[in-house]
């Protein structure tokens, strides 16, 4: 969506919302990348033990 400022230059008002939400950093491994589930002892991946919360 585009909006006229007062001196006739078009504006960008559209903002892009994107990416992972945060709340999921604590189920990425961290030597791999995947998503793991946190019950697992290990990442599903490349069995990397995982950290207990």
């Amino acid at each position: 969506m585009t909006n006229n400022s007062a001196d006739g230059q078009a504006e960008d008002t559209q903002t892009e919302t994107g990416g992972e939400p945060v709340c999921w950093l604590n189920r990425v491994c961290d030597v791999c990348g995947a998503l793991v589930d946190t019950s697992l002892e290990a990442c599903w991946r490349c069995d990397t033990p995982l950290e207990s919360s």
